[in-house]
Parts: structure tokens; sequence; C-alpha cells
């Protein structure tokens, strides 16, 4: 039961960053905390489901934010060289 909790925790920063931050990214990986807390939850052990909620954030972070930057640096433009 406390990999939910691990997971909702979780899901309520994710849900505290996307509202003031701005970023809607963050809601998108709050639902996918909770979904992996409820899942991990209900077919491990808690060892294992405690390590699933928080490796599976971590992994989901680090994508998400790969793909938020890669956008990022293909939509800017170089800055001119000044003199």
């Amino acid at each position: 039961m406390f990999p939910v909790f691990t997971g909702a925790l979780f899901a309520l920063m994710m849900l505290f960053l996307g509202y003031f931050l701005g970023m809607r990214r963050f809601y998108a990986l709050a639902l996918f905390c909770l979904l992996v807390g409820g899942v991990a939850s209900s077919t491990m052990d808690w060892y294992t489901a405690h390590l699933s909620v928080i490796g599976l954030t971590g992994a989901w972070l680090v994508v998400s934010g790969g793909v938020t930057f890669w956008h990022y640096c293909r939509t800017t433009e170089n800055l001119e060289d000044e003199k």
C-alpha cells in the first residue's frame, strides 16, 4: 500500500511544479506517478514496488526533460557573434 502513497506524493510534487512553474508536462508526469504507484503496489512486493516507483519516475523525468531540451534547441535561433 505504501508505494501508492509514494506515487501520490511524487504526483503532488509534480502538480505543484506544473502549477507554479507553468509547465504543462508536469501534469502528465503527475498522472504517470499515480499510475506507476498503483500498478506497482498491486503487482509487486513492497521493496520492489518502491524501487519501481522511484526508478520509473526518475527515468520519466530524464526522458521528459531531454525531449523538452531537444525541442528548445530545435526551435531557438543562435545568437550572432557580437563584436
